[in-house]
């Protein structure tokens, strides 16, 4: 009678072994939880500046794609006539736009101005944002971020072409 009631229930050993191996499995099932939910992060980190590049690139080119003038131009920034909005012909503070990286090239801002005024400015007076020649036109200056954080933005500005070689006729 003793050999039956063995039969049907679980020894301590199978208890243990049983336990160790859920142990295991749960382990394993929690790390690989873990790991997607990095993963997924990480993924949702890159998506976003990509988008943010996207836009930055998109809005940059717009910007002077369109544009009547660049102003101004440096390794910080460059200043922009966007558009003679009241086609006067000359540049007025709230027709400028400034795209900015920073001193220490880890951003990327466009600065726009709310005009005081509507008084022409003058070519060689528009220079480097930081050196607020601009109060004396605008009440305020507005940026939107356009990448907030990024490291090595530097302008370069194309060389001119080369006029095109005319072929010698004789030849």
């Amino acid at each position: 009678m003793r050999n039956r009631n063995r039969n049907n229930a679980f020894t301590l050993v199978e208890l243990l072994v049983a336990l160790v191996v859920t142990g295991i499995v749960t382990t394993a099932v929690v790390a690989l939880a873990q790991a997607m939910n990095s993963a997924g992060m990480a993924t949702g980190d890159t998506s976003r500046k990509q988008a943010q590049v996207r836009f930055a690139a998109l809005r940059i080119s717009d910007l002077v794609r369109h544009c009547r003038l660049i102003c101004y131009a440096s390794a910080d920034e460059v200043a922009v006539w966007a558009a003679d909005d009241n086609a006067d012909g000359k540049i007025n503070i709230g027709e400028l736009a400034y795209i900015e990286t920073g001193s220490a090239h880890n951003r990327l801002r466009l600065y726009t101005f709310v005009p005081a005024s509507t008084a022409a400015i003058s070519l060689g007076s528009i220079g480097a944002l930081a050196t607020n020649w601009w109060t004396a036109y605008a009440s305020q200056a507005s940026y939107t971020a356009l990448i907030p954080q990024c490291s090595n933005v530097t302008f370069y500005l194309d060389t001119p072409a080369s006029p095109c070689e005319q072929p010698d006729p004789e030849h």
